[in-house]
């Protein structure tokens, strides 16, 4: 069996996209294991690059969104984390691409499964927090 056959058959995926992750409320929240990536990991400019030139080929406005983390996982990935971002925020300038921050508090471990996946209710406060700053790019031109 292939592993998307076992999703369908757990109920975690559906025809309609992923359901909660199965992880969900059984583990703390908080990121508990070792860096996923190195302080000399790079951010992939020119695959970023090609992508919104891709988004502007076909008629659309690229944008990009910052996925909250918890700060267990910034913690365990500092001073990366910082850079990279630092970089992402350097491309989307160059690029005239907006770049979105959510605002809320994202302390709370409950809101993630692992420290950087959300959970079912991470989500939903994280479509709260996001929405207001969607709205201008949704709404249709008068």
């Amino acid at each position: 069996m292939r592993y998307k056959e076992d999703q369908y058959l757990d109920g975690i995926h559906t025809a309609y996209g992923w359901n909660p992750n199965g992880w969900d409320g059984r583990l703390s929240g908080e990121y508990r294991s070792a860096p996923r990536f190195a302080d000399t990991d790079s951010v992939d400019r020119e695959n970023l690059v090609q992508l919104v030139g891709e988004v502007r080929r076909v008629g659309t406005t690229p944008l990009f969104i910052v996925m909250p983390m918890h700060p267990s996982f910034w913690r365990v990935h500092e001073p990366a984390m910082s850079r990279i971002f630092a970089e992402f925020d350097r491309l989307a300038k160059q690029e005239g691409v907006d770049l979105i921050y959510p605002k809320r508090d994202y302390g709370d471990p409950r809101l993630f499964v692992d420290g950087h996946h959300m959970s079912h209710r991470g989500a939903a406060y994280f479509s709260r927090d996001i929405a207001p700053a969607l709205l201008p790019y949704i709404q249709p031109e008068r």
